[in-house]
């Protein structure tokens, strides 16, 4: 039976375009080989625009002349095995193309795959659809709860997909600090003792803790380190950071949106429910 690394393959699926993998464990190596050549096949799940629902994908097997098997890797080193597959192989540039199980339709990746310092690098250069069209079709639901931002979690979406992290942080956190935003218009028009030039002076932190009792306690422990996060690459962090860490900044920002969501939902089940009680009520008194 030949080897393919789980791991690797939800990598090469969920990283952003022009973002790099190492690849220099044994056990990855012989897992690109042949996922590359076609001898293994491979699966991952993602949502479909064409089918408008999350589906299995599938890798096709493939005639392939390498003969190059598991076994004779796994008597050489990482070092060797690297000479053996990358270097003798033209594997410079490479299209991965996988299946979806309900409709056939194809999902197709692009790669560039060089050999630096005895390390392999692999460079997502391309794929068909988009991360920001898959993204678009998982994040809808949110327009109910981001009414002026969810334009920005489109934009956030669309600048990791392209490559460009720093920028992909800035809307993040524009989106964090509206989320607060929103409790401050509130407190400010509802609240007669409120001091609009002592809050102006708090920093995000100190906004969080003022207004903790319209969150639910456990995201109140997210808000903290994913605004200082975010706010690092702003200003701090590198291009290639922000594209690595971007994946875990936008979970988070969702966890915060679905419980917001669920709140709203839930606020209006209990609305419709009491309305038809009340309709219900009048109708037995008529």
């Amino acid at each position: 039976m030949t080897y393919y690394d789980q791991n690797l393959i939800n990598k090469i699926v969920n990283i952003g375009l022009y973002n790099q993998i190492e690849i220099n464990q044994i056990n990855e190596i012989k897992s690109i080989n042949n996922i590359i050549i076609g001898r293994q096949q491979f699966y991952f799940d993602s949502h479909y625009p064409k089918c408008n629902s999350n589906s299995i994908f599938h890798s096709k097997l493939s005639v392939y002349n390498n003969k190059l098997s598991d076994e004779k890797i796994d008597n050489v080193t990482p070092i060797q095995s690297i000479d053996l597959i990358f270097y003798k192989i033209n594997y410079s540039e490479k299209r991965i193309d996988s299946y979806c199980q309900r409709c056939n339709k194809k999902f197709i990746f692009y790669f560039i795959i060089e050999v630096i310092d005895n390390v392999v690098l692999l460079e997502k250069i391309g794929q068909f659809p988009s991360i920001a069209t898959i993204s678009q079709a998982n994040i809808k639901k949110y327009q109910k709860v981001l009414i002026n931002d969810y334009k920005d979690l489109n934009r956030a979406i669309g600048l990791f997909s392209h490559g460009i992290g720093i920028g992909s942080f800035v809307y993040l956190r524009r989106i964090l600090e509206n989320l607060i935003e929103e409790i401050h218009e509130l407190e400010k028009n509802n609240n007669k003792e409120w001091d609009e030039e002592k809050y102006i002076k708090k920093r995000f932190g100190e906004k969080v803790k003022l207004f903790e009792s319209h969150f639910d306690k456990k995201l109140i422990e997210l808000f903290q380190p994913l605004y200082s996060i975010l706010s690092l690459g702003v200003h701090q962090l590198s291009e290639e950071t922000c594209l690595d860490y971007f994946p875990i900044m936008k979970d988070v920002i969702e966890i915060i949106l679905d419980k917001k969501l669920a709140e709203k939902e839930e606020e209006q089940k209990y609305l419709d429910a009491r309305k038809n009680l009340n309709d219900l009520n009048q109708k037995l008194k008529s």
